[in-house]
C-alpha cells in the first residue's frame, strides 16, 4: 500500500470503529496507536491530519458534544467576496 492510502486507511478503520456500533470495536490505546499514521502526512495535506486530530479527541472525550456546542451564540459569519 501507498503512504496515503495507508493513513486513510487507519483513519477509516477507526473512525468507523468508532461511530458505527455494530463494527468491530477498538481498544483506545490501538485506536490511538493507529490514529498516529498522521505523522506521515505531508504539509499540504493538513485537512486529513486535522479530521484525525478530531477524531483522536472524540476517543479522549468520549463523545463529541463539545463540538457542537455554539462558542457564543451572537456571532455573525461575514463572508468576505471578491469584487
Amino acid at each position: 500500500m501507498k503512504r496515503f492510502e495507508t493513513i486513510v486507511g487507519a483513519y477509516w478503520r477507526v473512525g468507523v470503529a468508532l461511530r458505527h456500533p455494530t463494527a468491530p470495536g477498538l481498544t483506545v490505546q490501538d485506536a490511538l496507536s493507529t490514529l498516529n499514521e498522521d505523522i506521515a502526512l505531508r504539509p499540504h495535506e493538513h485537512r486529513l491530519r486535522g479530521e484525525m486530530h478530531t477524531l483522536r479527541y472524540d476517543i479522549i472525550e468520549g463523545n463529541n458534544k463539545w463540538r457542537e456546542v455554539k462558542r457564543n451564540p451572537d456571532s455573525k459569519l461575514i463572508q468576505f467576496t471578491r469584487n
